[in-house]
């Protein structure tokens, strides 16, 4: 239901909608005012990436984020700078102090589907623990999100495997 906004200088009732400007402050505004219902997808992705040019290019490019999703660091270079291509460990609590959270969840994909954490995952949840710790921040889970198959579940949660308690 879109809320309804009176003004009373002009004694008429009108009903104001929310901007659908793509500029990331009224972006921001309508999340913050509406949720994130009110933001589509591109909206979504240029609040990650920190700016909608970037986020139309990506989508336009790969048509989706499922495809985009599956995209290597390579494919990502031409419209996002190498650190945001690779999710170093320290740009991960870059928001976390920004935003003075006490905890936070880390998440991410594998494109292959599977969401066994790798080697890697494991070395990186470590260090990341490790790290909060010592910055005292609560890292709740690290979840990796990966495609549904039979006899699989289609996220792996280190919270519930007891590697993060």
């Amino acid at each position: 239901m879109q809320p309804h906004f009176f003004s009373f200088e002009s004694g008429e009732l009108q009903k104001n909608e929310p901007e659908t400007s793509s500029h990331c402050s009224s972006v921001q505004e309508r999340l913050a005012t509406y949720g994130s219902e009110a933001l589509d997808t591109g909206e979504h992705l240029g609040l990650i990436v920190g700016s909608q040019k970037q986020a139309d290019a990506l989508l336009e490019h790969f048509g989706s984020l499922t495809v985009l999703a599956r995209a290597s660091v390579q494919e990502l270079l031409p419209f996002v700078s190498r650190s945001k291509a690779l999710g170093h460990p320290r740009e991960i609590f870059k928001p976390v102090i920004t935003h003075s959270a006490y905890s936070f969840i880390l998440v991410h994909n594998h494109p292959s589907g599977d969401p066994s954490p790798s080697e890697a995952d494991m070395r990186l949840t470590c260090r990341i623990l490790e790290a909060s710790r010592i910055l005292q921040l609560h890292l709740v889970d690290h979840v990796i999100i990966g495609a549904p198959a039979p006899g699989r579940n289609s996220y792996f949660s280190f919270t519930e495997w007891g590697v993060i308690g």
